[in-house]
């Protein structure tokens, strides 16, 4: 037996199949997309099923690419019986696709969800009363209280005695314009009736919302606002997860660096299994360690921003700014997504519906700092900007933005023209946010970032020990390290200062590989990477203490080519060739960027600031006409 879990988006569809699986699930992707198909158990005393958990639709009419997958599996006849999850707080939007879902014959348990918030909001609702206006079985739970559980398993197994046979034909909504309004306002007739029956609302249930809503959404100050709640929490993430950075690092280190490397000499084993063990694989868990407190800080309080109801007032407010440079408000939904990971970012993009929609937001993606990038950041910002290191990391941040949407005025207006597809964004009532919920996001994004990086950063940083203990007179990724850095030496990196160089290289792997790097060669070729006083001695040598030389270099991290795991989910999304295209476009942008800026307040070399300049301009001109003129990009 099959059971699919169908509703609007953001309405607790997620929580609803966790509560019922208990979290045990299997993550594939739907036959001939990449979206991800979320499939686990349930076990009852008189049924067995496979729960589907499809993504979140309004109606059967809508294009964009995650809901018409849902309505494709909706119209198979795929499920025997669906859960219909419906937002105790929006029942009008809600019941339009539950009455669609109900004309088609589908047995269905509809299920309000989010009721103790309703409840809160003085929404009261007569459960018995909506079942017979329904006609369909009606319940009233909160997918986050475990007991509702069973309540919810034993109303299935009622439907599905009543209901023993599977449905084979369904009854689609018209296809006609005209037979679907007429269809469309019956429905709406219909839900006035049930909310006039069954719902009573407290007089002042929208008005705190409505009150916040007057200044947060101001088209004046809306935006001020947005730009005040990002620099807070770039300061918070950067003052409380430095606090904890320390002793994460001494802890660590001495526990896989120091222990590791004492209980290897205690066997007398040989000097390249102590390098391998303790210096390489040590070195990469250590490093990895020190970024725990910064990424948990900052998913935390982005998580609490997302319980509280802001997060769509953001994309709301943004929407002006979108809309300008061609793209919808929805959009801004994968670029904030970006400031976390650049993979789901670009994962995120099919929800556009528009192509043109979708490459424009490929092509501005990578230039929002996503997490990895953030621990650069902060190390960097703290050793050289110690007294305005917030100012620093706000500022990377908001030049990321600022050529983002640079790119996406040269794009719309002149390879990707066209008009803006509409923006329709339900704004949900503001809570106190969970802290428990913000906690176990945090978690969750925290656990991700171990995964990955004990993939890919761990196994690198012990590669690149390997290596650098293998040659006669210099080490061979001395040597290679010394043949690349004539092409960093423009934006200041010395030619001394090879590990730099390396660490750039290593970035591409993924970009919280750069302090990686950086820790391990400094600490096997100038003695210790860090004093005992605290400081990093190392690391202000190798920049020769250089403010000017520091920006340029994070400045290329933040501009050049995504890591390799971004790149193949963004090819996977709009083709190779753009992504191949968009790879190199940041990276020249990057180089050139980072030049001028180094050339001009301390290099001082005219020449390497016309060659910046003639490249970006050249290199700008060529992406822009062969995306014109190639035939392969039409919007």
């Amino acid at each position: 037996m099959i059971i699919a879990i169908a509703g609007n988006p953001n309405i607790g569809k997620s929580c609803m199949f966790n509560l019922l699986t208990g979290g045990k699930q299997k993550v594939g992707n739907w036959p001939g997309v990449t979206i991800d198909k979320k499939a686990g158990k349930i076990k009852h005393h008189a049924f067995e099923a496979d729960l589907v958990d499809l993504p979140g639709i309004y109606a059967l009419s809508t294009w964009s690419e995650d809901e018409r997958i849902a309505r494709d599996y909706l119209i198979s006849c795929e499920a025997d019986l669906l859960i219909n999850v419906v937002d105790s707080t929006n029942l009008e939007r809600n019941l339009f696709l539950t009455l669609l879902l109900k004309n088609m014959g589908i047995p269905m348990l509809v299920v309000l969800n989010m009721i103790d918030i309703a409840e809160k909001q003085g929404i009261k609702i007569n459960v018995e009363e909506m079942e017979k206006e329904l006609g369909v079985p009606v319940m009233a739970v909160s997918a986050i209280r475990h007991a509702d559980k069973g309540r919810i398993l034993e109303n299935v197994a009622k439907i599905i005695a009543q209901n023993p046979e599977k449905a084979t034909e369904l009854k689609l909504p018209p296809s006609n314009e005209n037979e679907y309004e007429v269809m469309a306002e019956n429905i709406y007739s219909q839900i006035e009736d049930v909310m006039a029956k069954s719902v009573k609302k407290g007089a002042s249930v929208y008005a705190a919302s409505d009150k916040i809503d007057r200044v947060v959404t101001n088209k004046y100050i809306g935006f001020p606002i947005f730009l005040l709640a990002i620099y807070l929490l770039f300061w918070i993430t950067i003052h409380a997860g430095t606090l904890f950075m320390d002793f994460f690092e001494t802890v660590f280190g001495a526990i896989f660096i120091d222990g590791v490397r004492v209980a290897l000499q205690s066997i007398n084993a040989p000097n390249v299994m102590v390098t391998i063990l303790a210096d390489g694989v040590g070195t990469g868990i250590q490093t990895l360690s020190t970024f725990f407190p910064v990424i948990f800080t900052m998913f935390f309080f982005i998580g609490l921003l997302e319980n509280s109801g802001y997060m769509a007032r953001a994309a709301f407010v943004m929407d002006r700014l979108m809309r300008l440079i061609g793209l919808p408000g929805k959009a801004f939904i994968p670029l904030l997504i970006g400031f976390g990971c650049a993979v789901p970012a670009f994962m995120a993009t099919r929800s556009l519906e528009n192509k043109r929609d979708r490459i424009l937001s490929v092509f501005m993606i990578p230039f929002m700092s996503c997490g990895a990038r953030l621990p650069v950041y902060i190390l960097f910002a703290a050793v050289f900007f110690p007294n305005n290191g917030t100012n620093v990391v706000f500022a990377l941040y908001i030049t990321g933005i600022i050529l983002a949407i640079i790119t996406g005025f040269l794009l719309k207006g002149t390879v990707y023209k066209g008009s803006v597809a509409p923006f329709v964004m339900e704004l949900p009532q503001y809570h106190v946010p969970s802290v428990k919920n913000a906690v176990v996001g945090a978690l969750h994004r925290l656990r991700a970032f171990v995964k990955k990086g004990g993939r890919v950063l761990v196994p690198l940083i012990a590669l690149l020990g390997i290596l650098n203990n293998v040659g006669t007179e210099e080490s061979l990724l001395e040597t290679a390290g010394k043949a690349i850095t004539p092409v960093f030496e423009p934006i200041g990196i010395d030619k001394d200062n090879w590990a730099a160089s390396v660490s750039l290289l290593s970035g591409l792997a993924a970009k919280e590989v750069i302090i990686g790097s950086l820790n391990s060669l400094y600490s096997q070729n100038n003695g210790e990477w860090r004093m005992e006083n605290g400081e990093y001695s190392q690391l202000v040598a190798a920049f020769n203490d250089s403010k000017i030389a520091v920006f340029a270099f994070l400045l290329f991290v933040l501009l050049y080519v995504p890591c390799v795991s971004a790149i193949s989910v963004s090819a996977t999304e709009v083709g190779g060739v753009l992504v191949a295209l968009q790879a190199s476009y940041s990276t020249v942008l990057g180089w050139c960027l980072a030049t001028i800026f180094y050339q001009c307040f301390e290099g001082g070399s005219l020449f390497f600031i016309g060659l910046s300049l003639t490249i970006l301009i050249v290199f700008v001109g060529f992406v822009l006409w062969y995306a014109r003129f190639s035939g392969r990009f039409e919007g």
